[in-house]
């Protein structure tokens, strides 16, 4: 009965020149994409799609705010298709810190309201340790917090590590960052971090198997050398030094303590240490395993 009155009613509204309403314009997907980041310049790079059906006025802008108390609207660059109708923006930002932000994004449709969606951003170190990093048949965590900053010093050694391939290592000389991370407990959380920036003359290749760093400054968070070897059988090694003023101080550390040498391609290497150390204090913490 309703379907017949429907059809009724739309055809008497025709033979008297009144024009039916447009099919309703509204939007069927809205996303976000975290193109690149870059933990040295503190710097996230997104993408935004939106799709619409229907007619209606040209959508104008996606409303983002990233995070750290800043919101912009990006107007789209570029539209494409009729029905559906997509419209894309790429937008960057700048944050004042290392903190991990969350990024949120609106429509620009308020019928009946705008579709969000969210975006996790994560400079340098994660909050806590990463899953499935590498491990180390032996491993070495030295600090020393001295009196005089000039003085301080960091040292961890991974070696008989797990097979580690010469991509798994991306190219720091030019486009790959590396980042230092010290857990400890409760948490665990992140007690100690230093952004590695990629470039040369800082790292340069080490024979055919590798790369080294080297920065006498420690300008990096205090890191003045860092090995990287890849290798399978047991072979693989990773030597991280650093020293000076501008090395963080985590001290004193709750085991059990984890270190990570994470990178900007997804990849890390660990060894988490644990109880009895062989030093821990406010000025030095040492422990070698096994």
């Amino acid at each position: 009965m309703n379907v017949v009155l429907i059809a009724f009613t739309g055809a008497l509204l025709a033979a008297l020149g009144w024009s039916q309403p447009a099919v309703a314009f509204h939007i069927t997907g809205f996303s976000g994409t975290v193109v690149s980041i870059d933990s040295v310049a503190r710097q996230v790079n997104i993408s935004i799609t939106e799709t619409t059906v229907g007619t209606g006025s040209p959508h104008v802008a996606a409303n983002v705010q990233w995070g750290d108390a800043m919101t912009s609207l990006q107007a789209w660059t570029s539209t494409t298709g009729v029905a559906p109708k997509i419209y894309k923006v790429s937008a960057s930002h700048t944050y004042p810190d290392l903190t991990t932000r969350m990024i949120t994004l609106f429509s620009d449709s308020n019928a009946p309201s705008p579709l969000q969606d969210t975006l996790q951003v994560d400079f340098g170190c994660s909050d806590t340790p990463l899953g499935g990093c590498r491990a180390a048949g032996k491993s070495l965590l030295q600090i020393k917090n001295d009196s005089d900053d000039g003085k301080d010093k960091f040292v961890w050694k991974w070696v008989k590590g797990a097979d580690t391939s010469l991509a798994a290592l991306g190219d720091p000389t030019s486009s790959t960052q590396y980042f230092v991370c010290v857990y400890d407990a409760p948490g665990p959380a992140l007690a100690l971090q230093a952004v590695v920036p990629a470039g040369a003359p800082e790292w340069s290749a080490a024979g055919s198997s590798g790369f080294k760093y080297k920065d006498n400054t420690g300008a990096a968070g205090g890191m003045t050398k860092i090995k990287l070897k890849a290798a399978t059988g047991g072979k693989a090694k990773v030597l991280v030094k650093g020293a000076g003023a501008d090395l963080e101080d985590p001290l004193p550390l709750t085991q059990p303590v984890t270190v990570q040498l994470q990178n900007s391609d997804g990849e890390c290497w660990e060894h988490p240490f644990t109880s009895p150390e062989t030093e821990t204090s406010a000025d030095a913490f040492k422990d070698k395993e096994p």
